[in-house]
């Protein structure tokens, strides 16, 4: 999404390829290089990947979880009834909601409320993005730092990177709906950078937390989460669709506006009851290694 928005904007405007098709021709191209690539490169684990040290593959195997270690069943229950597990699927709802609709629509916000040229709408569409790619990386050293060193303790840091990433892109789209107008397209672009920086945090609070509360069932609550999110995603266009029909300035405020309710609302419930300590119906039960001897057995061993 990074580079897309610069590239696509520029072929909508050249020949090649009949102009906006050649955006789908590339893209499609590029699914097909990384498919071959995936194909010569990917393994099933690591005792077959060619391209890891024996170092690295050493500590992927003795960090995995041996198959026979414990009980698999699921507590389903305990997962679906968990407020942090709430907590959590309430921030992808809320990330994807957002998300989706700076994705599909930011390009039309600065068309028809700024009036910017197309040749610079997809280099600025671009920007909450890019400062997503880096101010990602950004936090999780912090975050990590923090908790390796015990400065904070692991919950406190999920919590805290959560509220930066749900309050801060709330303030950061308010200051869109609010102070920003066609005369003022740089205030729309620091606002728009102040949100994909915020949103950034969001990794390093809720997502880091589905790998800690429940490191064996990570995959089901991450699949919730996904779920939850498409339902954002799902909903989201919709919602635009039925407040913003004509694309005016006082109806960009009301998206804004409700994109800022919909960070705060799902983002407080994690930042009140989130967590990133294992929990304990997430941690494994060991087989009971006593063999039991059924009534009948006992009395023929005992009429012997």
């Amino acid at each position: 999404m990074t580079v897309g928005g610069v590239v696509s904007s520029g072929l909508c405007q050249v020949d090649v390829l009949g102009g906006w098709k050649a955006i789908f021709y590339l893209y499609g191209s590029l699914g097909f290089i990384w498919c071959f690539f995936w194909y010569f490169i990917s393994s099933n684990g690591p005792n077959s990947n060619k391209w890891i040290t024996e170092k690295e593959r050493l500590f992927i195997m003795s960090n995995m979880t041996p198959k026979n270690s414990g009980s698999r069943k699921i507590p389903w229950l305990s997962i679906l009834l968990s407020p942090k597990v709430h907590g959590i699927l309430l921030v992808q709802f809320s990330f994807s909601f957002v998300a989706t609709l700076i994705q599909f629509y930011i390009p039309a916000y600065f068309r028809d409320v700024l009036r910017l040229p197309l040749k610079y709408n997809g280099l600025c569409s671009m920007l909450p993005f890019l400062c997503e790619l880096i101010f990602k990386n950004v936090f999780a050293v912090i975050a990590d730092h923090l908790k390796k060193n015990n400065i904070l303790s692991d919950t406190f840091v999920v919590k805290m990177f959560q509220a930066i990433g749900s309050y801060g892109a709330a303030l950061s789209i308010l200051g869109l709906a609010f102070f920003v107008d066609c005369t003022k397209v740089w205030l729309a672009i620091f606002f728009l950078a102040l949100h994909g920086t915020s949103f950034s945090a969001g990794v390093s609070g809720s997502f880091t937390s589905t790998l800690s509360i429940a490191p064996r069932f990570a995959g089901i609550i991450s699949a919730l989460g996904m779920f939850c999110g498409m339902l954002g995603a799902g909903i989201s266009p919709q919602v635009f669709a039925t407040v913003n029909p004509y694309g005016t300035p006082e109806e960009w405020r009301t998206v804004f506006c409700i994109c800022a309710f919909v960070y705060v609302s799902c983002g407080t419930p994690f930042v009140l009851c989130g967590s990133a300590d294992l929990q304990s119906w997430a941690k494994p039960k060991p087989k009971n290694s006593v063999s039991t001897v059924s009534a009948k057995d006992l009395e023929t061993t005992v009429s012997m």
